[in-house]
């Protein structure tokens, strides 16, 4: 028998173990783990000595601004950037230009990923369903179509909140929760409360306005930073709690999103978690990072970053929250700028997560924060488990697909806004809008191969796969979700 992948010698991580052996791999599947000379023939071989086999990381929450907005990345750039990174897959959000809130847009949507993706993709819907259509039958078109979860942004503000996946309307949010509860998938929501935030920022605006616009401010992530002294965590926690209320009303399967950014949240989630509510929870990897933490503009106090660092590792190693995600959003440079005519029309988010996750998660393992194994859990089976794809994704397993990351946890690497080739020990930018934070980092631990299905789609920080070869992968229906059978009835207590 000869397969058409063998890989030797590794040390396979997982999260029951860590053990010498290696991979055969024939049609895009895992066909047998042995040490050699156990291992078939093949017609290539890796030898993967020195080197740790992880099963592919899942970026469970990413945008790739294609269609619509496609100057800042697109589903080429965007799974290249992934495949540096060591994702296998990547599952991207709706705020896109046309929104995929019906099934004519959304199969417009996917079609374009088909042509452009590397690496294995998923595209999340919007269930804000137009006025012109029956929310409820759209949501179950849409499903059966594929998509892996509805999203919804509560936050109402210039791009990337200004399409139609973001309203503050908590009626349409509630029937938008019961069509999707329906359906038997989970749906997530960017929580934020527009009146609160409209308010304190009106209050540093007056508070401020002498000194605005201020001087000394040479980047526009600095001037950010300034800027965002009037956010407070309840503009997002007082939102969170009427979301899990009416999830809870709905029966249906909350996805609580960026929980890492405040700790009440995090706290919101443990006790929803201890009540039996079923909830998957995230945390954006860079709440979890004092220094690059230091580059978020809305935390400046020293104390806050170590303290909203130290309770995300606290919740992600206990298991209040499920999986650590990039939340990759790139902008330009340019359109960073803005801020310095105009604050309210500021961007959100920034570039380079996605190119550079798998190093910087990989840097945490070697400063002692997280193991290997505790890595494959938060990063490649617990998004797998939670959006049931596992465990065809997210584990090393007999006929699971051969989505892999070959790491080398002793090699340095600075990471550069360079292109393709960069220096000797240097990480290039991917990403199609050509910055990045962390732009001069030193990390250790680097991943030297992406294979997705078999194939090897990154080595050595060169993409070597195809265009197209990214596969739409289609959760099984219903997912892990309520099976409450009594929803919640209304009436007066006298």
């Amino acid at each position: 028998m000869t397969v058409d992948l063998v890989i030797k010698n590794g040390k396979i991580i997982t999260t029951y173990g860590c053990w010498r052996a290696g991979l055969a791999i024939d049609e895009g599947k895992i066909v047998a783990i042995a040490k050699e000379p156990h291992l078939p023939a093949a017609d290539n071989v890796i030898d993967a000595d020195e080197l740790f086999i992880l099963p592919g990381l899942i970026d469970a929450h990413c945008h790739m601004r294609d269609p619509g907005f496609n100057h800042k990345e697109d589903w080429a750039t965007g799974t290249k950037a992934a495949a540096l990174g060591g994702v296998t897959m990547v599952m991207a959000q709706p705020n896109t230009n046309p929104v995929p809130n019906t099934l004519e847009r959304f199969n417009f949507v996917c079609d374009i990923a088909k042509k452009k993706a590397y690496v294995d993709w998923n595209q999340m819907a919007s269930p804000l369903v137009p006025h012109t259509h029956n929310m409820e039958e759209e949501i179950r078109k849409i499903a059966e179509a594929g998509t892996i979860n509805f999203k919804i942004f509560q936050k109402v503000a210039p791009y990337p909140y200004n399409t139609e996946a973001s309203t503050g309307d908590t009626a349409r949010i509630y029937a938008a929760f019961k069509a999707v509860a329906k359906v038997g998938l989970a749906c997530s929501v960017h929580p934020h409360n527009n009146e609160i935030a409209n308010y304190l920022e009106h209050e540093w605006k007056e508070r401020e306005a002498k000194k605005y616009p201020p001087k000394g401010f040479e980047t526009a992530s600095a001037f950010l930073r300034y800027i965002y002294t009037w956010w407070r965590p309840d503009v997002m926690v007082s939102a969170a709690y009427m979301l899990k209320y009416l999830a809870h009303a709905a029966g249906l399967r909350w996805y609580a999103l960026h929980c890492g950014q405040c700790i009440d949240y995090i706290n919101l989630v443990r006790i929803a978690k201890a009540e039996g509510m079923n909830v998957i929870a995230d945390t954006l990897f860079p709440y979890c990072f004092i220094a690059p933490l230091k580059k978020w503009p809305w935390i400046a106090d020293e104390d806050i970053i170590i303290r909203v660092a130290e309770a995300n590792w606290k919740a992600l190693l206990d298991g209040t929250l499920d999986f650590v995600v990039t939340d990759h959003t790139p902008h330009t440079k340019e359109e960073m700028e803005v801020v310095f005519e105009d604050p309210v029309q500021r961007p959100y988010g920034h570039p380079g997560r996605l190119d550079h996750w798998g190093p910087l998660m990989l840097n945490e393992v070697n400063r002692g924060k997280i193991t290997l194994q505790q890595l494959v859990r938060i990063a490649s089976e617990n998004p797998a488990k939670c959006f049931n794809i596992y465990p065809r994704k997210g584990t090393i397993q007999i006929g699971s697909d051969a989505d892999l990351t070959i790491v080398d946890m002793k090699r340095k690497a600075k990471i550069t806004e360079k292109d393709f080739p960069a220096g000797k020990n240097e990480l290039p930018l991917y990403s199609k809008c050509g910055w990045t934070p962390y732009e001069g980092m030193e990390v250790q631990g680097i991943p030297i191969y992406t294979i997705v299905r078999g194939a090897i789609v990154m080595r050595e920080t060169e993409i070597l796969g195809k265009p197209g070869y990214g596969e739409m992968i289609k959760p099984k229906l219903p997912m892990p979700g309520y099976s409450r059978t009594n929803p919640v009835k209304w009436g007066l207590i006298f």
